[in-house]
């Protein structure tokens, strides 16, 4: 099945001659599958079921459709994949060859999150969260001796989108398209609160969000050169504004809120267009200006009635505004028959028009703090980030010799940025590349790059912090003091790095249908930090091997190593001490992931090929550590986590005749994990005495799956 953005629109030119060639006579073409599906697993398991929504014992209808109807120069299309699942999608076109087309698609995604969640709250899937009647507060979740009685909660999301749209062609080189999409989504997921002194809550968040676009566009293709003009309008709508929850630990306030996603909107206006020029050159170009608002009303500094606010708000609403701009051209050019050439400028400028204003915040909402006064540390600004960024880059192309070309490229990308550490950034990226097939049987390729990234002076954890804060709150500290984290921390966006990125593939082709693949990748950066991100590297090692030892037969082979790491460098401290440049105080973790993949397959023709039996199993694995060094301690480097994946599929399809094919199936998955950050730590327990959890471990499963199924094709 197409993606629905390769087949809206006016038909192709290809297609246009088609319809004009069978316009004599109406036609059927295409196939319809049908059939059923058993799924077994040994426990419910929302990750088996992840994004497909089979998470336990069930049947299902298993549908496909693509059909196209022909009658002169009139078409119907019809297009449906997976349209017994949670996870379908439908796709509906009708028009004229040439002249116009309209479509209907309809899509469905499921995104199953727990299936062992917890909670002590009513209400769960509502903006208001209350305890039970009898609930026994605590101190701490030791103290709450009613956690027994909490309830299941599946945590979930599922959305859902229709698409109406239209082309028609205007003239010969004219067309005009639009469409308008709603798609909404709803479920629960996952949202931290915390609240007063004593602890935190992980809460079922309520989902229902909708979301409007509309596209129109109106384009001019010609054979010498095409321009468009297209508008955007997106509108999100969030049902609910905050969650309101009854604080379980015995202190106040008694009611906690927090913030949900605000309404907004965004729109764009764009303008591209490209022309073909002499000497086998081409020039294009794109032109857009966006606008994103939000002026949803704030919260209140606090929830709690005894909490005494002096100073109210300063504004009711953020008033929040951004405005894009993005410019790009593009040069493509083949002045001799070997050499091409390829120039590129991109800029790009967010400007953040929300205005600065000063929030006196409460600490906290126990009802025991008194709002602060504008030379307090809890009074600040709110900041209007903005950054602009301009990209050059070129690249050029060298056919050599036989099957052999030489590719290099040059980028230059400078970043300008308000209210961070550092004001600008400047990377330079070399490239090169190399492929050949000069040898019949082989294929070689080989490429390298060097990117280095530079800052423009030095970096300045005051910049942020004189911002964000009061003069008077400023005045009254000393000059080493301004700073939240520490200030040779340097932040992995914007730090100097020298990154290196090489790669090598060899494919070798021999008798029997044989071949054989090596493929090596790397990535190894360097940060010019003390503290913070220190290095990180990817390496990525790959064999394929398949054979057809008869016309009838199939057998391939592969395995994939991958090793992720990076290192990262700390300092515990205390702010005004002299903690905060003591070197006795760093502490250091190097962090390090093992990807281990494998799997073998063959596909075997009977029959004339009348019988195709298709089997293959893989294995992957992936092992992370974390290990601790510091200078003034002995640490304990945390537990391995391991997780591992068996799959095995099984299908068979025999062809019953010119028209009809029947198939089975059979698919079985094994997935186990030993994950320290969850295991032992049950939903809605006293496990962690200072945070009332609400999910539990992935554990594992074993799942199965029985297919069987008849095509029809005409």
């Amino acid at each position: 099945v197409k993606p629905a953005e390769a087949i809206q629109g006016v038909k192709t030119e290809e297609t246009k001659e088609e319809g004009k060639e069978t316009s004599h006579a109406a036609s059927l073409m295409g196939s319809i599958t049908i059939g059923g599906a058993l799924v077994d697993m040994d426990q419910k398991s929302a990750k088996a079921g992840e994004y497909s929504g089979l998470d336990n014992d069930m049947t299902y209808l298993v549908g496909e459709a693509d059909l196209s109807y022909n009658n002169a120069s009139m078409y119907l299309d019809f297009r449906g994949s997976n349209l017994g699942l949670e996870n379908r999608n439908a796709y509906i076109e009708s028009g004229r060859y040439g002249k116009y087309n309209i479509y209907l698609e309809y899509d469905e995604a499921i995104h199953l999150i727990s299936n062992n969640a917890r909670t002590p709250f009513d209400g769960s899937g509502s903006a208001n969260l209350a305890l039970p009647a009898g609930f026994v507060k605590g101190n701490s979740t030791l103290n709450m001796t009613s956690l027994a009685g909490s309830k299941n909660v599946d945590l979930s999301l599922e959305r859902k989108a229709g698409t109406a749209g239209f082309s028609v062609a205007l003239g010969r080189d004219i067309t005009l398209k639009g469409s308008y999409k709603r798609e909404e989504k709803d479920g629960r997921k996952q949202l931290g609160g915390t609240i007063g002194y004593l602890g935190a809550a992980i809460l079922p968040e309520p989902v229902d969000y909708t979301t409007d676009e509309l596209r129109t566009t109106l384009a001019y293709n010609g054979k010498a050169a095409q321009a468009e003009i297209a508008y955007h309008l997106s509108t999100f709508t969030d049902n609910n504004d905050s969650l309101f929850w009854a604080n379980p630990f015995n202190d106040n306030p008694a009611t906690g809120r927090n913030s949900l996603p605000p309404d907004n909107r965004y729109q764009k206006i764009s303008l591209s267009g490209g022309a073909n020029l002499p000497y086998s050159s081409r020039i294009s170009a794109v032109a857009e200006y966006g606008e994103m608002r939000q002026d949803e009303n704030l919260l209140p500094y606090s929830n709690n009635a005894s909490t005494v606010i002096s100073t109210p708000l300063p504004v009711a609403s953020a008033d929040a505004k951004i405005t894009t701009t993005h410019l790009m051209l593009n040069l493509a050019s083949k002045p001799i028959s070997r050499l091409s050439l390829d120039a590129k400028y991109r800029y790009y400028k967010t400007k953040n028009e929300t205005p600065m204003n000063l929030f006196q915040y409460v600490a906290d909402d126990s009802g025991g703090s008194s709002q602060p006064t504008t030379s307090g540390a809890n009074a600040v600004y709110n900041l209007p980030y903005d950054y602009v960024q301009n990209q050059f880059k070129m690249d050029a192309s060298y056919y050599i010799f036989r099957g052999s070309t030489l590719k290099a490229g040059y980028d230059h990308d400078i970043i300008g940025r308000d209210y961070r550490e550092v004001a600008k950034t400047t990377e330079d990226t070399y490239k090169v590349r190399l492929s050949s097939r000069a040898i019949p049987s082989a294929f070689v390729s080989a490429d390298y790059s060097h990117s280095l990234r530079n800052i423009d002076g030095a970096y300045d954890a005051s910049r942020v912090y004189d911002s964000v804060h009061t003069a008077s709150y400023i005045a009254s500290l000393p000059v080493a003091q301004h700073f939240s984290n520490n200030p040779e921390l340097n932040m992995f966006d914007i730090a100097g790095r020298d990154r290196q990125k090489y790669g090598a593939k060899i494919s070798l082709f021999g008798a029997q249908d044989t071949s054989v693949g090596v493929a090596v990748n790397n990535q190894v950066d360097d940060y010019d930090t003390t503290l913070g991100l220190k290095d990180s590297s990817n390496t990525s090692y790959t064999l394929d091997f398949s054979i057809s030892p008869a016309e009838s037969v199939t057998v391939y082979t592969f395995y994939t190593k991958e090793k992720i790491s990076y290192d990262i460098a700390g300092r515990q401290f205390t702010t005004g001490t002299s903690s905060v440049t003591d070197t006795l105080w760093n502490w250091s973790a190097d962090n390090d992931n093992d990807v281990n993949t494998a799997g073998i397959g063959s596909t075997v023709d009977f029959m004339d090929k009348k019988l195709t039996i298709a089997a293959d199993y893989s294995y992957s694995e992936s092992e992370g550590s974390i290990k601790f060094s510091s200078g003034g301690s002995a640490p304990v480097d945390m537990p391995n986590l391991n997780t591992y994946i068996h799959k095995f599929k099984a299908n068979g399809k025999y062809k019953i005749n010119d028209i009809v094919t029947a198939g089975v199936g059979y698919e079985i998955e094994k997935y186990s994990s030993d994950d320290w950050s969850t295991n032992g730590i049950d939903p809605a327990s006293s496990a962690v005495s200072n945070l009332l959890a609400l999910t539990g471990s992935t554990g594992e499963y074993l799942a199965q799956k029985g297919i069987v199924y008849l095509s029809y094709n005409f």
